[in-house]
């Protein structure tokens, strides 16, 4: 068995690696797999001593073993579904890791100087651009303009703030904290189970529930919610580092970095695993619904 790979069982099957390190996910999608392995393959023609790690699915492995000549570590048999980014970043092996979207490509060498944007921070986003998505604002506009002052005070926006295609952190025990309750609370928020609190419905616009951003805005900004002491911060000239296809080119003052081109929903189903049916996360075990005001 090659000794770069790991058959994940616990997260003590991961080493510690220290230092800087890059992390992708191809879960569910061949296409994504591919495009981990091009957006890896760009990383390195900059710097050939880049480390990686990628999670993914035993069968592309094993239908690609070219995988390994450019990655550090192949995670498989991982927690597979369309949202196991969050479940991986928190099992990082690097002391600080740029996790990215495995749909993007390398556009300038100043990738070898990403690791700059952070610093004091514990985690690094870019932000989200209300023209590129179908759902922006996450809160009610009545319930938005009867707390205004509210969240004037606390700098809390109305709309999906941080962008989750790409981010910098750092490995310690409250980050990865904080990415496994954006996975656990994902999953409970994307099958309905806060939908029960009229204090939701009456917060939250509609058709939130299937964005990750909408989690993270919450995880962020509701301190009834979740509260942690993390240091958030932002990208310098974040568009460069995140480049959406759909964004103006008046984002960005210095030359695109990663440009985010996103995979076609058909290209993305074409070769899908689907013989594990739907997407099943049994978020219970680690969220106790009755601590939340939600069911208060």
């Amino acid at each position: 068995m090659n000794t770069n790979l790991i058959e994940y069982k616990n997260e003590q099957d991961i080493p510690h690696l220290g230092g800087n390190g890059f992390l992708m996910v191809a879960s569910r999608s061949l296409a994504y797999f591919y495009a981990a392995i091009d957006l890896m393959d760009g990383i390195l023609e900059h710097n050939e001593d880049a480390r990686g790690i990628l999670f993914t699915e035993r069968e592309f492995v094993e239908q690609n073993p070219e995988v390994f000549d450019y990655f550090t570590l192949v995670v498989i048999d991982i927690e597979s579904n369309i949202r196991s980014k969050m479940w991986a970043m928190a099992k990082s092996p690097f002391d600080v890791t740029a996790y990215l979207d495995a749909d993007m490509e390398v556009r300038h060498s100043d990738i070898n100087n990403i690791f700059d944007n952070i610093t004091d921070e514990d985690i690094v986003f870019t932000k989200v651009r209300g023209y590129t998505g179908a759902q922006y604002n996450v809160v009610n506009k009545e319930y938005w303009d009867s707390n205004l002052e509210y969240f004037k005070e606390n700098n809390i926006e109305r709309g999906m703030t941080y962008h989750g295609g790409i981010c910098l952190y750092k490995n310690t025990p409250e980050v990865n904290t904080f990415m496994l309750n954006w996975y656990y609370h994902f999953w409970a928020q994307r099958v309905g189970a806060y939908e029960a609190s009229s204090i939701y419905k009456e917060r939250y616009a509609n058709e939130v529930n299937t964005w990750d951003q909408f989690t993270l805005w919450r995880l962020i900004y509701e301190k009834d919610f979740f509260e942690s002491n993390l240091k958030i911060g932002t990208f310098k000239d974040d568009a460069r580092w995140n480049c959406n296809y759909l964004y103006r080119k008046d984002e960005y003052k210095d030359p695109v970095v990663l440009f985010h081109f996103t995979i076609p929903v058909e290209t993305r189903k074409a070769r899908n695993i689907t013989h594990r049916g739907q997407d099943k996360v049994d978020y219970k075990d680690y969220i106790d619904l009755d601590r939340y005001y939600y069911y208060g």
